[in-house]
């Protein structure tokens, strides 16, 4: 009996591992899709949008998600598309891209190169997919044209997730706050690239753990006495006030944080007046801070509200002239979940081979509210990936950079045959 017994389930072991896709059939799925969506990925770097203003590229995913046959929610937290593809049951997976571009002009020479201006606040302003999110959302639209050609070899729930307003920190947030968790399943993986002009295309990169710093970022306005500049005495400089404190923040970092805890605080932007002899009323500071401990980044916000309100007191502004301290948009840093990290990088290796998925031990200082899906649910574990993005024997230049150029063709094939690959692992394993 126990002969038969393991007979038979090596033998539903065996239809059930022959049943999944091959790789070389996902392999062919990247490949034979590259020109499709090449076109799309054109489309949208000729294209793009600002944060908070998506609203043509959101159209074109959803129309592509439709397409595929999934249930499409548009208009989610924003200009956000949440489709929903549901193939029995199983695990629930979510695939999140971003889709908002960069107030930068760009400087590629790509005959595909963007021209577009935005209105921002009544300025035409420049923008440019200088953070490779056209990489990640034709990337992900790929993967779910992969996943759901091939959904005769997995059961489950996938979800793809288009998100706006990435750079400006509020695209997580608006996605949760519309319920991204109550109306839809709950994910119990939620997985993500971000293109990586440090590695090669073909490549991957992945961390355990700590992958990328948490962020609290601060307007800070100053209010002081306004006066001639011949008489300063008349008045209380806000201009000396900020200077003082910007000094100050300095010691956050160096005095204040553990030598073996990672922080910066950094100072972006200092504004104030308009000729030289006069004071002004106020100065604006805009502020930075980065962490990978939440402790330390309660620390760096206590703290540079306890300079800020002492140097203001120093200098003889009243109770009424404190300065004013908005927080905008904190993320908590990205942490990826080390359990399922080792189990897709298995699946990556599997299909890219063992020379193409890294381990990164550098943690990055840039911030991703990707880190928020983490957070939002016990039940979820959360990891990103890192795509490599620069052609054989060269380093493209920096993200955010105006000559920033992925290897979109190499980049695609890799990206959509190592997150299907997962996935669908993902999906027969639990």
């Amino acid at each position: 009996m126990k002969k038969l017994f393991f007979a038979v389930v090596l033998t539903i072991v065996s239809i059930v591992i022959n049943a999944q896709p091959k790789n070389e059939t996902i392999s062919k799925i990247a490949e034979s899709s590259l020109e499709y969506y090449g076109n799309i990925y054109r489309t949208i770097h000729s294209n793009p949008e600002l944060s908070l203003c998506e609203k043509e590229t959101s159209a074109m995913v959803a129309k592509e998600m439709k397409r595929m046959g999934l249930e499409v929610h548009e208009g989610f937290g924003g200009y956000g598309v949440v489709g929903i593809f549901k193939n029995g049951d199983g695990p629930v997976v979510l695939l999140r891209a971003d889709m908002d571009a960069l107030p930068i002009k760009e400087a590629t020479g790509l005959p595909f190169a963007s021209t577009k201006m935005c209105d921002v606040n009544g300025v035409q302003t420049p923008a440019f997919h200088a953070c490779g999110h056209d990489v990640h959302t034709t990337v992900m639209l790929g993967t779910v044209n992969a996943l759901v050609s091939l959904k005769k070899g997995w059961k489950g729930t996938l979800i793809a997730l288009a998100e706006p307003a990435e750079e400006v920190g509020k695209g997580a947030h608006g996605i949760i706050d519309a319920g991204l968790f109550t109306k839809f399943p709950i994910p119990d993986y939620v997985l993500a690239y971000h293109v990586f002009p440090d590695s090669e295309v073909g490549s991957v990169e992945y961390s355990k753990g700590p992958a990328m710093a948490g962020v609290k970022d601060y307007d800070i306005t100053f209010k002081g006495k306004g006066a001639h500049g011949a008489y300063p005495h008349e008045g209380i400089d806000p201009i000396v006030m900020a200077a003082n404190a910007v000094l100050e923040y300095q010691t956050i970092v160096s005095r204040s944080v553990k030598a073996f805890e990672p922080a910066v605080v950094t100072v972006g932007a200092f504004n104030s007046g308009s000729r030289p002899n006069i004071i002004n009323e106020k100065a604006y500071l805009k502020i930075t801070a980065r962490f990978f401990n939440e402790e330390v980044g309660n620390l760096i916000d206590r703290r540079i509200r306890e300079i800020t309100n002492a140097v203001a007191k120093a200098a003889g502004a009243t109770d009424d002239m404190m300065p004013e301290i908005e927080m905008i948009s904190p993320l908590p840093p990205v942490i990826n979940n080390s359990e399922l990290v080792d189990k897709v990088v298995v699946s990556m290796k599997n299909i890219l081979g063992e020379a193409n998925v890294h381990e990164n031990n550098s943690p990055s200082m840039a911030a991703e509210d990707f880190s928020l899906y983490r957070t939002a649910s016990p039940k979820v574990q959360a990891a990103m990936f890192s795509l490599g993005v620069s052609p054989k024997g060269k380093h493209t230049t920096a993200l955010h950079s105006p000559t920033f150029k992925p290897e979109f063709d190499g980049a695609y094939i890799t990206g959509v045959q190592a997150m299907t690959r997962a996935i669908i692992d993902l999906m027969v394993s639990k």
